[in-house]
């Protein structure tokens, strides 16, 4: 079941989510041959949201929703559970994995080939400024003290 939620609106488990539902297939997916995957792809430029499963043979995808005119935000929170109202069950998420294509990818590497420069933290600044009022209380005292071991030789004769 795809969803998409604004933030404040909580799932309803008594409609088991069918005020929040976008879509949603079923799927005979227990003690198949191959591990049961999904695969989400979203294009931005169309609005359109796939949702096809590998169930039957590797690398065989099946049809199982599609939804134009979708946006999703540009920060996204992508969840999974099996808990909806009665009918739930217990499922391992072995692994996610999200991949950005097209041209978003180019997009990207040009962004980052730009680094900003980093500003210096008040504290950095701090104990600079530090540093340097030490270094010159040191020459001050340097010198003054050669001044007066100059003034104690010249005494002597």
């Amino acid at each position: 079941m795809a969803m998409m939620g604004d933030g404040r609106t909580a799932y309803d488990s008594a409609t088991d989510g069918r005020t929040n539902r976008l879509a949603f297939c079923e799927s005979d997916f227990r003690n198949k041959n191959v591990p049961t995957k999904g695969r989400i792809s979203y294009y931005r430029e169309t609005g359109e949201l796939v949702f096809k499963l590998q169930t039957k043979a590797w690398d065989q995808w099946d049809d199982c929703f599609s939804l134009t005119g979708v946006k999703i935000p540009q920060v996204a929170y992508l969840g999974f559970t099996s808990v909806t109202g009665e009918v739930h069950d217990n499922h391992d998420i072995i692994s996610v994995t999200t991949t950005t294509l097209g041209k978003a990818i180019a997009a990207t590497k040009a962004k980052n080939t730009a680094v900003p420069p980093q500003k210096k933290s008040g504290v950095m600044w701090y104990f600079q400024a530090l540093a340097a009022c030490g270094v010159f209380v040191a020459l001050v005292m340097a010198f003054k003290m050669s001044r007066k071991s100059n003034n104690n030789n010249m005494k002597r004769f």
